[in-house]
């Protein structure tokens, strides 16, 4: 809940400070939400939740998880 809450402010905030543009999308391999805050003049990701770095590493998981099934059949 922690870090729901701390993205409702931090969104709250780039909303009401006109920070960025917001945009809402799943990821096709995880299927999670992903909030991205970028930069209305450069394009630059400012903000995303969760982060790049746990995506991949989610992806890195089902693929382990899939060899270790895959050895067990």
């Amino acid at each position: 809940h922690e870090a729901v809450q701390q993205l409702a402010a931090e969104l709250e905030s780039a909303l009401n400070q006109n920070q960025g543009d917001i945009s809402v999308s799943v990821d096709q391999d995880s299927g999670m939400v992903i909030v991205r805050i970028t930069d209305e003049v450069t394009g630059e990701i400012l903000k995303q939740v969760p982060a790049e770095e746990l995506l991949k590493v989610d992806q890195t998981m089902e693929k382990i998880v899939g060899l270790l099934i895959d050895d067990l059949a």
